[in-house]
């Protein structure tokens, strides 16, 4: 707005640039137009300028980006005076070598940053660049001899490699130091009507991703971040862990002192609760291939409370041995209904075990249509949806009691992919126990149609969501702005009058949808 201006720092400028100096490893949450990428990248051409043998690099997502950050270097040497003006080496989009202090200033893509020993690595907006776990691999051991570095960003939801970094640094599980600022800090942000009018134009997530530093309401994970985080506080720690071979939870899941521990306790299967007489539970399972990239995993739930009360999650068991565990675990909770997709390889193996092999008593079968019963459900493109659907019904209307923080972990990273229309986990990360307990809801559901007559149900909680209070809602919102003879009984009504937006002729007030609401 003003052109070229004295490069004159705000107050949580100058502290971040003081944080740099103090640690070899910072992260910075910024809001938007913070003025950080500016201020970092002129802070490295100081170095450059000022300090001998510096070799520094920013890195941008795109080239396009880097270039724009080069840009910003080039303005500010333009306008500096005649003696502090220095000799360039080199000078170009990409580089900037000086040859008084032979320092180099880098702007450059991720991938440029494998084979360059560095003194400080400043990585730009790190939650948007694609494949950044991957690039981190890589970009380390560029600084292994003692380099810097520092990672500046907003956040982009869950999931990525920069909000798995922070929240380990929150944790104390690596070496980053975080530097989390607030936009009240900016002098320009400090008035209510800035924020109401910002809040207005780019709406409430954009404002909680642009300006609050929310992880997990900038996301578009498939449940509501405030569910989601009602959800984890409900989390408890199990009673008993059983199967430790097949424990392969990573490693900077644990706390540092659990992993110093000895007797620290691990285990593919966490309990919560033990079977009780008389209950009835299901077992919903999702069976992998026993390799890394594919978990094996089941939930055991309570079908009369709807609670978790055990949870099974490995990626290394083989598909003979979690037929084992499954048939085990569910024979000791009262020989629980079992469900299973059946449309997977190792699935379809698993279900074949326990029919032919194991004979377990109890397993759901669904009806397909012309070629009668089949064990397991359908997790098909056009199924898959539906059994979802189930799962977000549970949850936003708290059905089920979630007890697993492996779960929630999972739901966070669950999220409504826009170029395939349709949700999954990001990439990168697995969702088989958010689909195992799906299949398990569903299956609950279904049952509970399918029941004749005066029967007792497994559990009516899906079915009365769907009626109870949302239906009410739905009828609150009708009624409004009514006028009170409309709800009188044998009153005739002139529907056009009354609401000429919804009727067009006149009728009687016992159509078909004021009896759907009762009245």
């Amino acid at each position: 707005m003003k052109g070229i201006i004295p490069f004159r720092l705000y107050d949580f400028q100058k502290r971040v640039v003081s944080e740099y100096d103090k640690n070899q490893f910072n992260i910075i949450k910024k809001f938007r137009q913070a003025g950080l990428t500016t201020v970092s990248v002129i802070w490295a051409l100081w170095r450059c300028l000022f300090k001998f043998e510096q070799r520094c690099m920013v890195l941008s997502k795109s080239d396009r980006e880097a270039i724009g950050v080069g840009k910003i270097v080039e303005t500010v040497l333009e306008n500096l005076p005649a003696w502090m003006s220095p000799v360039m080496k080199n000078d170009n989009d990409h580089e900037k070598e000086f040859a008084d202090t032979r320092s180099v200033l880098w702007f450059y893509t991720c991938a440029a940053a494998r084979s360059k020993a560095l003194t400080y690595l400043i990585i730009d907006e790190a939650a948007f660049i694609q494949n950044m776990d991957e690039h981190w691999k890589a970009m380390y051991p560029t600084l292994s001899t003692g380099g810097n570095c520092i990672v500046i960003s907003t956040v982009n939801g869950m999931g990525n490699w920069y909000e798995e970094t922070w929240h380990r640094a929150e944790d104390k599980k690596n070496q980053f130091h975080i530097i989390s600022l607030d936009y009240k800090e900016h002098p320009d942000y400090r008035t209510v009507e800035w924020e109401r009018k910002t809040r207005a134009n780019i709406g409430e997530k954009g404002w909680l991703q642009e300006y609050c530093g929310s992880f997990l309401g900038s996301g578009e994970t498939y449940i509501d971040a405030k569910i989601l985080s009602e959800l984890e506080e409900l989390c408890l720690d199990p009673i008993e862990k059983l199967f430790p071979e097949w424990d392969t939870t990573p490693q900077d899941e644990y706390d540092e002192e659990d992993l110093a521990n000895p007797n620290y306790e691990k285990g593919a299967l966490w309990v919560w609760k033990d079977p009780q007489p008389g209950r009835e539970y299901i077992v919903a399972a999702d069976a992998g291939e026993g390799v890394r990239a594919d978990n094996s995993a089941f939930h055991v739930i309570d079908t009369s409370s709807f609670e978790q009360v055990a949870e099974f999650y490995s990626n290394e068991i083989p598909v003979h041995k979690f037929s084992m565990v499954i048939s085990q675990v569910a024979t000791f909770y009262n020989e629980a209904l079992l469900v299973m997709d059946h449309d997977t390889g190792p699935g379809m193996a698993v279900l074949n075990r326990l029919e032919h092999t194991i004979h377990y008593p109890n397993m759901y079968w669904e009806n397909k249509k012309g070629r009668g019963e089949k064990s397991g459900v359908t997790l098909s493109r056009t199924s898959r949806p539906l059994i979802l659907e189930t799962l977000q019904t549970s949850l936003l209307n708290r059905l089920i009691r979630i007890r697993s923080r492996r779960l929630i972990r999972e739901l966070k990273n669950f999220v409504y992919n826009k170029s395939k229309q349709r949700p999954e986990a990001v990439k990168g990360k697995t969702d088989d126990l958010v689909l195992s307990l799906a299949m398990g809801l569903h299956v609950t559901d279904v049952a509970n149609r399918d029941l004749p007559v005066g029967a007792e149900p497994m559990n009516g909680r899906i079915g009365k969501a769907m009626t109870g209070k949302n239906f009410e809602d739905v009828k609150k919102h009708l009624q409004s702005g009514l006028p009170e003879e409309f709800f009188e009984v044998d009153t005739p009504i002139d529907f056009y009058d009354l609401m000429p937006n919804l009727m067009k002729k006149e009728q009687h007030y016992r159509n078909p949808i004021l009896k759907e609401f009762g009245w």
